[in-house]
């Protein structure tokens, strides 16, 4: 029996600094989808094995409120069961379970929230087999990753009160800022038609430090608060 993993997928809410954007990306996606279930005899589980879903790439201000819900509501056809691939029909079709592990851009998805959506639609009645770090099972040992980087892996400090979230989050806030420049630049309408997706370079970096736009950024969080980018830096 196969075990599939699937990662990195980061979808998001369709906004134009999204990686993942629905119009070019949705088919990728729904083939690799379409193959599960297709060949789901031989599939014992598979694997999401982080950043399912992005919470981070968005512009510092206004914040986009991504949640759970929006990103699924903007992306139901791989979300709600369809003839040509989708997650809720992989899921039943399969021999054993859909496990998700978190990875760093949906580190603060609610486990709960996940099966609230997923259960009810699954016709065997399966959940959504979640973890936090690890999937291991038959030998296999696997996980996302970001726990080694530094810049991404969850801030655990006493100080900070947007924790677990860590100083990858803003630098990929800042990522989606410089995105939506190159985009009204080049009048493009999304990241797919930017050269590496309209993320910046090791030189772009120095550019952006010097930009004067860069030093009134405000990160309007989540939860509606309010930080500026030398809270960050110096936290």
């Amino acid at each position: 029996m196969k075990t599939i993993f699937i990662s990195d997928t980061h979808i998001g809410q369709n906004t134009p600094e999204n990686w993942y954007q629905k119009s070019v990306h949705e088919k990728y996606l729904k083939a690799i989808l379409q193959y599960v279930q297709s060949n789901a005899e031989d599939i014992q589980d598979v694997v999401i094995l982080g950043d399912w879903f992005d919470l981070w790439m968005y512009t510092p201000q206004p914040q986009i409120s991504a949640t759970l819900n929006n990103i699924i509501n903007n992306n139901l056809n791989v979300f709600t069961k369809q003839s040509d691939g989708d997650f809720i029909t992989c899921m039943d079709s399969i021999q054993g379970n859909l496990y998700y592990v978190h990875g760093n851009h949906d580190m603060t998805i609610n486990f709960n929230e996940v099966n609230k959506y997923f259960a009810p639609l699954s016709s065997k009645n399966k959940q959504v087999i979640c973890t936090d770090r690890i999937y291991g099972k038959n030998g296999i040992y696997a996980e996302h990753g970001h726990y080694y980087d530094t810049l991404c892996k969850p801030y655990s400090g006493k100080t900070d009160k947007y924790k677990p979230l860590p100083i990858g989050y803003f630098i990929s806030r800042i990522a989606a800022w410089w995105c939506e420049k190159q985009l009204k630049k080049a009048e493009k309408s999304n990241s797919s038609e930017l050269q590496n997706q309209g993320n910046p370079s090791a030189n772009d970096f120095w550019t952006i430090i010097f930009d004067n736009d860069f030093y009134k950024i405000v990160f309007t969080m989540p939860d509606g608060t309010s930080i500026k980018r030398s809270e960050v830096l110096y936290k």
